[in-house]
This record gives C-alpha cells, structure tokens and sequence, in this order.
C-alpha cells in the first residue's frame, strides 16, 4: 500500500492565502513529526495560487499532502469548511501556514481525540518565531517585567463568556465537527474559532489541552501589519458580539461611546509611542488596530444593524 492510498486517522488541514516564504517551513514540521498516526496534509488553496502544487509536489514523498481548491469563497473559515469537505481521515487537525507545529503536536492531540469527542487543542508558543518587542507588544508587557520562559498562550475566557480554542491549533472528530455545522463564514477577519469553541461548549463539546501540543506562532511584526489585522480582528469581534446577544448569549456589553472617545485619544498616542521605543510603536499599533476596529463593527454590526432591523421590523 503506497503512501498516497493509505487512508489516514487524521486530516491536517491548512487553509492558504499568500503565505508562499512561510508554508515549506510548516509542511517541514509536519514531515518531522515525532512517532505521528498515519495522516494526510489537505493546503485549501484560497488564493487560486498556481505555485502551490509545485510546493505540495516537493514533499510526494515525505508527506501524503493534496492541493484542493478553497477559492469559491475568501476567508479562512470557508477555507476548513471545504477542507473538511475533502479530508478523509476520522479526526481532522486544523493548522496554519505561517506557523510551525512542534514535533509531538499530532502524536499529542489525537491521544486526547482517541480517548474522547473533545475539541482537543494546544498552546501557542510566542517567543520562537518573534522578537521579544513583538511578543511582548502582543501581550502588552513592559519591558522589565519578568515573564517564564517558554512564552505561552493558553485558551482563555472572552468577552466573559467562554473559553475558546485558536483556529491554528485545533483538532476534533471529523463528524463532530459536520454535526456542529463547521465554522461560522459571515465572521471574515477573525472571531470564526471563538464562535466555533462556544458552540462545541454549547453542544457538550468541551476543550481539552494537550500541553505539548504545541503551535509556534507567528505574530505580525510591523506595525502596519499589526495594525490592519488588529483591526479585523476586532470589527469581527463586535460582530460575534452582536449575534452572540441575538442568540441570548451573556457575552460582555459593548460601548460605543468608549469606542469614539477612544478614538479622538488616538492622535496624543501616537505622538507619545513616536518618541518611544520599537515596542511603544509596536503597543500602539494593537492599540489603535483595536479601537478603530471596535468603532468600526459598532457602526457597522451594532448601530446600522439595529437600523435594519428596526426598518424590517416597521415594514411587517
């Protein structure tokens, strides 16, 4: 039986979008890991990149990996859906193409995964694939301030809800994840892995971590970059905020009011970060990302939203 017939245990699925210089490194990874299942590699081409089946050729022989097509749709939770749609393995891993999984990363969720239907995951380490401004500018630290070694992010509570797992460390069973409806693709640029979590812990899925599952993390190290993806993020997060208390989920209230005098604060603090260092800069490239995004998504999602909702309402 060859290699590229062997029906794999487990999927490791890594939806794709302009991450060409970073993706060999991951599949690298993927290739070295340590007393693995047998398991096969789906990249969800959501680029319509022609390059990508030159990459996936390179690794025929190390890896059981396919290109599928992932672009009728953009945005990285239409990217799994469709990868879920063509993975053949019982249990699927999602990861991403800008990080690097550790070398028991799949040897340590699908010992959870065999054992229990959980949404198994990981911790993201921060401090090997970025500086220590970036990092640290990521979580909001000082410099000075003492932090254990190695630096890692854990799931944690948001928006004073639940826990959620990040969508480039997670792995369940394939029909848990068809049963639960696969991820949420109105949420674009971020959020679509919180929505997912609270909807397994919703269902009776709870989130179990593997501690040597392992996901080295890349973070955005300039500030343009951090800034624009802050931003998403953040629009995103107002907009889960907004279906979630649809649905009656007790997320935490959003102000609109901070998020505009925030706003007008923006000018004073970016003239202050200039005259700092690297990290003052990096600090307020989150800061700015995040205030500009939360107004953003209240207008859109919470104050416009309402409109429409108030016209359909005037209209039956």
């Amino acid at each position: 039986m060859t290699l590229e017939s062997s029906k794999p245990e487990i999927s490791v699925l890594i939806p794709y979008f302009k991450s060409l210089k970073t993706l060999p490194a991951q599949l690298d990874a993927l290739a070295a890991q340590d007393d693995p299942p047998l398991f096969e590699v789906l990249v969800a081409d959501n680029e319509r990149a022609d390059h990508l089946n030159e990459v996936a050729e390179r690794y025929h022989n190390r890896l059981q990996i396919r290109v599928i097509d992932a672009y009728q749709a953009r945005g990285v939770g239409p990217a799994r859906n469709r990868a879920v749609q063509e993975s053949r393995g019982e249990y699927i891993a999602f990861c991403d193409s800008d990080d690097i999984v550790a070398p028991h990363w799949l040897s340590s969720l699908i010992e959870i995964l065999r054992e229990s239907d959980v949404l198994a995951t990981g911790p993201l380490r921060l401090d090997s694939l970025n500086s220590e401004p970036v990092w640290r500018a990521f979580l909001n630290i000082e410099n000075g301030t003492a932090v254990a070694r190695p630096v890692l992010l854990n799931p944690f509570t948001y928006l004073n809800y639940e826990r959620f797992a990040y969508g480039c460390n997670i792995a369940i069973r394939r029909e848990t994840y068809l049963r639960l409806g696969g991820m949420d693709v109105s949420l674009l640029g971020g959020s679509e892995d919180v929505e997912f979590s609270w909807r397994a812990i919703e269902n009776g899925v709870r989130i179990e971590v593997a501690p040597n599952a392992i996901v080295n993390y890349r973070l955005r190290s300039e500030p343009a970059g951090i800034l624009r993806q802050k931003r998403n993020y953040m629009r995103s997060q107002v907009h889960l905020w907004a279906k979630s208390r649809q649905i009656g989920r007790p997320v935490r209230g959003m102000s609109f009011r901070w998020a505009v005098t925030q706003t007008v604060k923006l000018l004073p603090s970016y003239i202050r970060s200039r005259r700092g260092g690297n990290l003052k800069r990096l600090q307020f490239a989150h800061q700015a990302g995040g205030i500009l995004g939360n107004l953003e998504g209240q207008v859109r999602f919470r104050i416009a939203g309402g409109w429409a909702r108030k016209e359909s309402n005037n209209k039956n």
